[in-house]
């Protein structure tokens, strides 16, 4: 991978919640060479929703289909605390409910550059510019 070091993304907490051992840890790569501070990779909902709810945050990427569960229920959290997210998926977006009809989604497999100019274009859109960090954790 050849990311740019100076990354608009560059010191943001990203949630990670994806299920398969082998895309999470591409999504770590990416990120942290992006200069991400990486939350998860989470495979459960549970603990994503637990995170989701208490964590500081600034953007996550979110598989769609985690066990055989729906992250719906974790995005709309994200969604109600102001959290940019997008969505990836190997299925497509065609049972995603409305809520969420206008959120950035890729589809597996993707590019490193696909990814973080996803998720810069959803914290653009959601804030009308980059986020900056998060200055704490609420662990």
């Amino acid at each position: 991978m050849n990311i740019a070091s100076d990354s608009s993304l560059k010191g943001m907490r990203v949630l990670v919640v994806e299920d398969s051992a082998l895309i999470a840890m591409h999504l770590e790569d990416i990120l942290q060479e992006a200069g991400c501070e990486i939350v998860g990779p989470v495979g459960h909902i549970e603990e994503a929703m637990e995170i989701a709810k208490r964590d500081a945050l600034d953007v996550a990427v979110l598989d769609i289909n985690v066990h055989g569960e729906k992250v719906f229920g974790v995005a709309a959290e994200l969604q109600r605390r102001g959290v940019p997210l997008v969505f990836s998926t190997g299925y497509g977006m065609r049972q995603t409910p409305a809520a969420f009809k206008d959120a950035p989604f890729l589809s597996k497999p993707f590019e490193p550059e696909a990814l973080l100019s996803a998720l810069a274009d959803a914290c653009r859109s959601c804030a009308g510019t980059i986020r900056p960090p998060s200055a704490t954790s609420e662990h």
